[in-house]
């Protein structure tokens, strides 16, 4: 997650000017938004993980083989989206005029917008206790980030006897 580095590196930096930090891009599940929040993000950007849920806008996809359902997910940035922008006759900003960024795909989709962000809020509650803390400050404050190298991860995860 080269985003949560990113947020890691700039939050302190941010917090002295009051500006809030915005975590936006690569978010997948309630354990990123965790991370997020406790490496000094106030909030979090949650495009692609809303575009799975049932009342996401987009055209809706349904695979003829196994029969799921899907939306397709363009992030704001998208050169299909300034392209779009354009033919209608909307001015597209100054940041359109760069480098566009992101690739239209495929999103699952896993429910509702409720059912998506109950599963969020608990884990984000998960994460809370994790970290032994109560509430969202004491998360972005009183949590430490530990680098875990890949035998650390082979070590610590589900053992085969």
């Amino acid at each position: 997650m080269p985003g949560l580095t990113s947020t890691l590196e700039v939050a302190d930096e941010a917090d002295k000017y009051r500006v809030p930090m915005v975590a936006d891009g690569g978010i997948r599940n309630s354990s990123d938004v965790a991370k997020y929040l406790a490496a000094g993000a106030r909030a979090v950007m949650l495009g692609r993980l809303l575009a799975s849920s049932e009342e996401a806008a987009g055209q809706l996809i349904i695979d003829s083989d196994t029969m799921t359902r899907h939306h397709e997910y363009r992030g704001m940035a998208s050169e299909s989206v300034r392209r779009e922008l354009e033919a209608a006759g909307g001015r597209t900003s100054r940041a359109y005029a760069r480098k566009p960024e992101g690739v239209p795909q495929k999103v699952k989709i896993v429910g509702t917008v409720f059912d998506i962000t109950q599963d969020l809020v608990r884990g984000l509650q998960s994460g809370c206790t994790y970290g032994g803390v109560t509430n969202l400050e004491q998360l972005r404050n009183e949590v430490d980030f530990v680098r875990v190298t890949s035998a650390g991860q082979r070590e610590g995860g589900v053992q085969n006897f």
